[in-house]
C-alpha cells in the first residue's frame, strides 16, 4: 500500500511475526521498518530507520541506521567499500 510519500510493504511469517517495511515512493530505498516483539514486559515494536545513502560503486547502501524503541535507542554509522582490496587474482586457481 501508500502512506504518505511511502510504499508499504507488510510481511508475516508462518510463525505469526511480521514486519512492515516503509519504502521512499520516489527513490525506492527502503527508509524504515517496524517489527513487534514479545518481551518480559509485554510486547513493544522496533523501529528501525535507514538513512545517509551513498552511492558505492553504483549501489547505494544506507550509512546510518537508527534503532529504537520504548526501552533504548541504537545509532549505527559505517564506511561502506566493495570489494575494497580485491584484484583478479584473488579468483584465479594457485597453480602448483
Amino acid at each position: 500500500g501508500r502512506k504518505g510519500q511511502h510504499l508499504v510493504v507488510e510481511l508475516e511469517a508462518p510463525f505469526g511475526r511480521s514486519k512492515t517495511y516503509y519504502f521512499d515512493a520516489a527513490s525506492m530505498l527502503l527508509v524504515k521498518s517496524e517489527k513487534q516483539e514479545e518481551t518480559p514486559q509485554g510486547p513493544i515494536t522496533n523501529i528501525t530507520k535507514y538513512e545517509d545513502y551513498k552511492d558505492v560503486s553504483g549501489v547505494k547502501f544506507p550509512t546510518k541506521v537508527v534503532t529504537q524503541n520504548s526501552i533504548y535507542s541504537m545509532t549505527f554509522t559505517w564506511e561502506v567499500a566493495v570489494n575494497s582490496g580485491v584484484t583478479e587474482a584473488d579468483f584465479n586457481p594457485q597453480k602448483n
